[in-house]
């Protein structure tokens, strides 16, 4: 009877184990070439789960296609972007590591779609210049090829002692086409004692293709200089990540930063809950104009926040803080696609208690926290004090009421003109008129033909609309239909016509 070999593979299941291709797990014996071909056989059967059990992987580095020396890669599909072709590197948990052998290097370098890496550690100590884990093509200096490592899926690991924990770049973009660097999932990582966390640059061509689309959920990251490093990345997700003791060294940054967004295009960078704490600096932007793309929600950090945070939209405990730069479109309420409305709080970015209400970029209305309500105008602003005056700010330059817009009524405690005040005028003489334009005057008494007006029909201009699962689109239209009411009040005055005629040639101010 012949006897077949048992082999790990065959113990732990349909799996690539390492310990088939002959890796020790011993943490002396470099054992990057037996789990390198443990990964050849899974890509030669189409796809598979490599397993590492329990053990120390000492992996030293080997010549790659650019400058950065490999431990393990995960190759490209040359231009095959299958999602059934996926590799996925799984251990024992922490007591599973992959151990960089040399300086310099990069642990695991992914280059393939659809990827998935979890439960095991990454450590570069003691050795220098490591990255634990990239998300780079095979060649990050190649310009011909394009190459996609997207869906790479992150779960459970440990990553220590690195000069960076976790670096993604795209490949090239070719012919307007760019290589993929897009939709991963991060998630359950702890990073702890990296010089810098996690970077995300761009591809070498100067179309500047970058990561995207992808999400960190509840990743901490400890110690060391820098956090998060966004030189290239657009809409990127952190939810319920947490930051603490991001305060050793000078480098990469000469005051070390828990989250650092310095794209030169930036978008939808989202911090969702979480914290910082006890870090140098907390969330930083490269400029004002970037922090606008930055939404903070529910999300804390000790210390006093960074000059550029004022400019970052926030949403903190039912309050919502529109970025103030752009009130155009940014953070406000677009109608039809071309006006938009905004309610921007502290417009200087001074942390002063104001609001203003924004229409397409122009402030209409301000109000000031127990003092004024001021109504912007072209001629001249419009003001409520903290007592209730209301005034013009600027003097003699409007009118109250118009030709064919009157006040009904004036109530006032005193009959009394202010402006009669006679400090307020200059030239006064007596009058050559005398008692002869007294006596042509003529003093009446009369009712208005239109006292007033009342509303008798109110219609609808325009249906409301709504879409398909009845949520409201435009609210309905109405006009108001008025009838005149005749004047029944008895007034007493002089008539303008008989003023003209009894004062003839003069002028009559």
């Amino acid at each position: 009877m012949a006897l077949t070999k048992a082999t790990y593979s065959m113990i732990q299941g349909a799996v690539f184990n390492v310990l088939d291709y002959g890796a020790t797990g011993n943490g002396s014996t470099d054992d990057r070439a037996a789990c390198q071909s443990a990964i050849t056989a899974a890509i030669a059967a189409g796809g598979g789960a490599v397993y590492f059990p329990t053990g120390t992987y000492i992996l030293n580095s080997v010549a790659s296609s650019d400058t950065t020396p490999n431990g393990l890669l995960i190759p490209d599909t040359n231009g095959v972007f299958d999602t059934d072709n996926g590799i996925t590197l799984f251990g024992d948990g922490i007591d599973t590591i992959l151990k960089a052998g040399n300086t310099a290097m990069c642990v695991v370098r992914n280059s393939r779609r659809c990827t998935t890496i979890r439960d095991l550690m990454i450590d570069g100590g003691p050795k220098t210049q490591v990255i634990g884990l990239g998300c780079i093509p095979e060649s990050t200096t190649q310009t011909t090829e394009l190459v996609d490592q997207s869906f790479m899926t992150v779960s459970n690991i440990r990553i220590e002692n690195c000069r960076r924990g976790m670096q993604f770049q795209p490949g090239p973009t070719v012919s307007g086409s760019d290589s993929g660097c897009f939709y991963h999932s991060i998630s359950n990582v702890t990073s702890n004692l990296n010089d810098e966390h996690v970077l995300m640059v761009s591809d070498v061509t100067a179309a500047n293709n970058r990561t995207t689309r992808s999400t960190f959920f509840k990743c901490t990251f400890l110690r060391g200089n820098t956090g998060i490093n966004l030189v290239a990345a657009t809409e990127i997700d952190f939810v319920s990540c947490n930051w603490e003791l991001i305060s050793q060294g000078t480098a990469p940054f000469a005051t070390p930063v828990a989250f650092y967004y310095g794209d030169s295009n930036p978008a939808g960078i989202n911090l969702i809950g979480g914290y910082i704490e006890a870090c140098t600096r907390g969330v930083v932007a490269a400029t004002t104009a970037i922090a606008t793309q930055m939404l903070l929600t529910n999300f804390n950090q000790s210390g006093a926040p960074d000059s550029t945070v004022a400019f970052m939209n926030k949403v903190q405990q039912q309050s919502w803080n529109v970025s103030k730069p752009d009130k155009t479109s940014l953070g406000a309420i677009s109608i039809d696609n071309s006006s938009f409305v905004a309610l921007v709080a502290d417009p200087l970015g001074v942390n002063s208690k104001v609001a203003e209400l924004w229409v397409n970029g122009v402030a209409k209305q301000q109000w000031v926290a127990g003092g004024t309500t001021t109504f912007y105008h072209t001629t001249s602003n419009l003001q409520i004090d903290a007592n209730g005056n209301f005034y013009p700010v600027t003097d003699n330059a409007v009118t109250c009421g118009a030709s064919g817009s009157r006040w009904s009524a004036v109530w006032s405690a005193n009959g009394t003109i202010q402006t009669s005040d006679p400090r307020t005028k200059t030239d006064i003489q007596d009058s050559a008129l005398g008692l002869d334009f007294i006596n042509k005057l003529r003093p009446v008494s009369y009712k208005f033909k239109v006292g007033g007006n009342r509303v008798v029909e109110e219609r609808i201009v325009k249906e409301a609309e709504y879409d398909t699962e009845g949520n409201l689109l435009r609210a309905q239209i109405t006009e108001k239909v008025v009838e005149p009411i005749a004047g029944k009040r008895t007034h007493f005055g002089l008539l303008t016509t008989n003023v003209k005629d009894a004062a003839g040639d003069h002028d009559f101010g």
